[in-house]
């Protein structure tokens, strides 16, 4: 009963227990599937598939039959409590690189198409308290729909997750505490928080907590545990960067609100350089008449204003004026170039000459600093160019690194 509705719907139908016993073997998996079940109102649903509550929309994954380490639950180290996994955690999620595991714009089409469905869907999710998107406390309203849909980031969870979902059947909005397998596509929000499930389109809140006692449904998938599931909770801060793992677990990172085609691998050379560091190093080339004044190097820079291409470089009191541009090449190392200042320039009869810095760096370490993969140590060369004068004239050199 996918569609809009007749009216907007004002009651969710209670849910009776019922166990859906529909069996697929995917090709090329070798992995049983069950399609959904529930029992005492908790939902399973498989990574693929209807499942058991009613489709708000068509369905929008992308991905079909995933292999079998994918839809095996899972967590980075370190997880101290399943009950609020922190969105932001690094490895909560998994992805294919360079890919998006749901058609996120399709599925906003859809809804933009059917306000009163739009309107069902919307209202499912400010059932949450802890909503959060770019506009809050912006109230969201269907009207923001497609706005709020594009800021999503397509993943496929790397656990079986618990959830609140709710469905839409026969012209009415239906809900259960539910469990989605390992492997199902979603679309998370920029806290990390699962909120649509892109198989059915339906929209995802907060669970509640499993009470004392709770059996699994009959008709899990193979190696459910109840016990072993997660509940996400919102990270404290918007995510600007997604650590995912793909199904070799191979670390990328995907940013927040994209779809795969500016997705990295997570290593130094993808690292971005924004920071404070002290660059020292010692002169290794000079071709000046007297290369004696300055053996060994030290710049405090400031870099800031980073994206995946450019940045800002400051040397505050140092060798260079406001911010210059830091721009990234090849192989991950990032270039600035700017006129020397005084007194850290050269002059020739008590005149000072249009010198010329130029800063090459790469990261030689990453970590992640506010979820943004970013360089813990650098190095490079920073090369002042003295233009020919009655002078002198030539190039000074000096090798440079820096730690966090």
């Amino acid at each position: 009963g996918t569609g809009p509705p007749a009216d907007r719907p004002r009651r969710r139908w209670p849910l009776v227990a019922a166990l859906v016993g529909v069996v697929a073997l995917l090709a090329g998996g070798g992995v049983w599937w069950w399609l959904g079940s529930r029992s005492d109102g908790l939902v399973l649903h498989a990574a693929s598939g209807p499942g058991t509550l009613g489709a708000f929309t068509s369905d929008f994954a992308t991905t079909t039959g995933p292999p079998g380490s994918v839809t095996a639950s899972s967590l980075p180290r370190g997880i101290a409590n399943r009950d609020a996994v922190p969105g932001a955690t690094d490895g909560l999620y998994r992805g294919v690189k360079g890919s998006a595991s749901c058609d996120r714009d399709r599925l906003a089409d859809f809804l933009g198409g059917r306000p009163d469905l739009a309107t069902a869907w919307v209202s499912a999710l400010r059932s949450d308290p802890g909503l959060r998107w770019s506009r809050s406390p912006t109230v969201l309203s269907s009207g923001d729909l497609a706005t709020f849909v594009r800021e999503l980031t397509p993943v496929l969870l790397r656990a079986d997750t618990r959830v609140h979902e709710h469905g839409w059947s026969d012209g009415s909005a239906q809900d259960a505490q539910a469990v989605l397998q390992a492997g199902t596509a979603v679309l998370v929000d920029g806290y990390g928080v699962p909120r649509v499930r892109c198989a059915s389109g339906n929209p995802l809140t907060a669970p509640e907590a499993l009470r004392p006692g709770t059996t699994p449904p009959a008709g899990a998938w193979p190696g459910f545990d109840l016990g072993a599931t997660v509940a996400v909770t919102g990270a404290g801060q918007n995510i600007r960067e997604f650590g995912l793992t793909d199904p070799a677990d191979a670390a990328f990172r995907r940013p927040a609100g994209s779809l795969g085609p500016d997705d990295v691998d997570a290593v130094p050379a993808t690292a971005s350089p924004e920071g404070a560091f002290v660059l020292k190093g010692p002169q290794t080339a000079c071709d000046l008449s007297d290369c004696s004044k300055t053996p060994t190097l030290e710049v405090p820079v400031i870099i800031s204003e980073c994206t995946r291409s450019a940045c800002t470089v400051r040397a505050p009191d140092s060798q260079w004026d406001g911010a210059v541009p830091l721009t990234a090449g090849t192989g991950g190392v990032w270039t600035a170039t700017g006129a020397l200042v005084s007194p850290y320039g050269y002059t020739c009869n008590d005149e000072q000459i249009a010198a010329t810095f130029t800063l090459t760096l790469s990261a030689r370490a990453a970590t992640v600093v506010d979820t943004v993969w970013t360089a813990s140590s650098v190095a490079g060369q920073i090369v002042h160019t003295i233009p020919a004068t009655s002078c002198t004239a030539g190039r000074l050199t000096w090798n440079v690194s820096a730690t966090r």
